[in-house]
């Protein structure tokens, strides 16, 4: 077989162009993204959902572990999975808007089913300035990490549940089961953080981005202050001297960053601040932390051992 192909160019030739084919159909193949009813942006999203739809639907996810959505760009692949998808559910608009598109099927944001009373706003040290105008006179609109808060994420279960049915009206008593059962472990879990984290002793918390400030206003836990002016944009020196000057009589500081954020900068921030860093993951979606109580326990540990 070698010597006819070594005879014969256009063979070769052939058997080349084969063989390159079957190594990008196989490369392909391997980065296809799995097929599933519904779509979610978020990791937190899709550990809300998946406890709904069990035993009905599939759930699959867009943003990569440790990917920010602030800053993420929807892929040709993601763009597929989109059009496959019976629905897409997403936060906001500000947040993961990049998932929707008119060309797709149904979407969701999820913010909107948050009541009105349980949303929190962004205040002039957490605005995102870029998005929301800044300034002294600024509408600050709804901070849309509602997830990080079991009872608020309780408070809009129903109306994602009502959603779910009326897509999918032959389930509704598989729906109502899971819902009641996923409301009784967010009810436990909540008893759980707030008896823990009801332990913890004072210190100054620096946070880099308000992706965790349901869960702080829950637990009573105060941020001294927020670093990051708009997200995906580091902080200036400028705001690094302010948090200094802003912190000097403090006798102990810890400062909060994330996976999704450079490291570089919370150590910078810690060194001027004499600070320790403490790294929480707002959005999870690798193993272990594959539940949403994996998410919330997770984070509450790296909280409570700042405060030790």
């Amino acid at each position: 077989m070698t010597n006819i192909l070594a005879n014969n160019p256009r063979q070769l030739a052939l058997h080349f162009v084969f063989g390159v084919c079957v190594l990008l159909c196989s490369g392909c193949h391997r980065e296809a993204l799995p097929v599933a009813d519904y779509v979610v942006t978020l990791p937190p999203l899709k550990m809300i959902l998946d406890p709904l739809v069990e035993g009905r639907k599939t759930v699959a996810c867009l943003l990569p572990p440790g990917a920010s959505p602030h800053t993420y760009v929807l892929r040709p692949s993601s763009a597929r999975q989109l059009d496959s998808a019976d629905a897409v559910f997403y936060v906001d608009d500000t947040l993961d808007g990049w998932a929707v598109r008119t060309d797709s099927g149904p979407s969701y944001p999820l913010l909107n089913l948050v009541p009105e009373a349980r949303r929190l706003l962004y205040g002039p040290s957490q605005a995102h300035e870029a998005e929301h105008g800044g300034g002294d006179n600024a509408s600050y609109a709804a901070n849309p990490h509602f997830w990080s808060d079991p009872q608020v994420v309780a408070a809009m279960v129903p109306s994602l549940v009502e959603i779910l049915i009326a897509r999918d009206p032959e389930g509704k008593a598989q729906y109502e089961a899971n819902a009641a059962a996923f409301l009784e472990e967010l009810k436990s879990l909540d008893e759980q953080l707030a008896e823990s984290m009801a332990k913890v002793s004072d210190l100054s918390l620096v946070a880099f981005h308000p992706s965790w400030a349901y869960f702080f206003k829950r637990y009573e836990i105060t941020v001294a202050a927020y670093v990051e002016p708009i997200p995906g944009k580091e902080p200036t020196p400028k705001t690094i001297l302010k948090l200094r000057d802003q912190l000097a009589n403090r006798d102990r500081v810890v400062v909060l960053s994330e996976p999704q954020l450079p490291r570089k900068s919370a150590e910078a921030l810690a060194e001027v601040l004499s600070a320790q860093v403490v790294v929480i993951d707002p959005l999870g979606g690798r193993a272990p932390v594959l539940t949403y109580s994996d998410l919330l326990q997770s984070n509450a540990e790296r909280i409570r051992e700042a405060f030790q």
